[in-house]
């Protein structure tokens, strides 16, 4: 695994947030709590995703399943065979937490902006296509300001775009950076600066946010999202001793599943590295110690791709338990 560039504007993964921010049936799970990362219950988090799990993978028991509920948490999950036998598959969301904490709370300041300017109902003007937004750091718009800040800040970019024409670089598809606001007392206390692009060439799509922030861009490993994952299936395996006893359960599965890591995290992608080549990581690992679980499986969780892998043991080895 190597080190990579993440283009905003490029990058699967940060395509497919707008997508998901866009269209929250995207994914099995969608995250609605904004600077924190908060656990969502049965209805709102685990149910949607083994029911995703199930139609990725409907014989992932070996057996059919007669029914399933909620279980006794843990596990997570109670199914019942066609005999009768309890089987209970505990989830896990495969996260770097700190990676998330640190972009929650971005996108929880951005979003103060956001839902105050609203520039999809905003006319656009007739020169500049595109502002960023450059928020002094950490100083969040808070709800009483956000009326003025909008009016402001519009006033601010028309007068802007009405000397745009006068200009000998007018035509630059970049237009500059632009930092006085001595005449825009809100937008000064919570603004660095603002860059504009022009819409000589080709203008945004009615609708479009054309008021926002930049796409966010860095280099990146896959091994981020990997020992991410190795640490939460060390986490797992360490636990639920004597889980099958207390609940009379046949089997104990392991579900470990991927959603918000697509928006919050740095991808494990990279070339030619993917979800097979880390299936086969988390393999060896959960191999050297399978805790209390009988099979372990990766879910994908994210349509139109839905994907589930048995990662332990290796379908062709697994035997009946008893």
């Amino acid at each position: 695994m190597g080190i990579y560039r993440r283009a905003g504007d490029i990058s699967r993964g940060w395509r497919c947030r707008i997508s998901i921010l866009c269209n929250p049936s995207m994914v099995a799970f969608v995250p609605v709590h904004g600077g924190t990362i908060s656990r969502m219950g049965w209805e709102d988090e685990e149910k949607p995703v083994f029911e995703a799990f199930l139609k990725a993978l409907p014989g992932f028991a070996g057996r059919p399943i007669a029914e399933w509920r909620q279980g006794a948490n843990p596990p997570d999950v109670l199914c019942i065979d066609g005999t009768g036998s309890r089987i209970g598959v505990e989830l896990g969301e495969w996260l770097n937490e700190a990676q998330m904490r640190a972009n929650k709370s971005r996108e929880h300041l951005e979003n103060s902006y956001l839902s105050a300017v609203r520039s999809a109902e905003l006319a656009q003007p007739d020169h500049i296509g595109v502002v960023w937004l450059g928020p002094k750091a950490d100083v969040e718009l808070r709800p009483e300001n956000g009326e003025r800040f909008r009016d402001e800040l519009e006033k601010c970019i028309r007068k802007i775009d009405k000397a745009w024409p006068f200009r000998s670089d007018w035509g630059n598809p970049h237009f500059g950076i632009h930092r006085d606001f001595s005449s825009y007392p809100v937008v000064e206390r919570h603004l660095d600066s603002i860059h504009l692009f022009s819409r000589k060439d080709k203008g945004p799509p009615p609708g479009y946010c054309w008021i926002r922030f930049p796409n966010r861009a860095g280099w990146y490993t896959p091994s981020d999202a990997v020992e991410a994952l190795l640490a939460l299936i060390n986490d797992k395996t360490s636990k639920y001793s004597g889980l099958r006893q207390r609940e009379n359960l046949g089997e104990l599965y392991l579900l470990v599943y991927y959603s918000q890591g697509l928006i919050y995290n740095t991808t494990f992608e990279g070339p030619g590295f993917g979800l097979s080549e880390v299936s086969l990581i988390a393999a060896r690992r959960v191999a050297n110690n399978t805790g209390s679980f009988q099979k372990v499986f990766l879910f994908y969780a994210l349509k139109p791709e839905l994907r589930a892998v048995q990662i332990w043991p290796h379908p062709a080895e697994q035997t009946t338990s008893t």
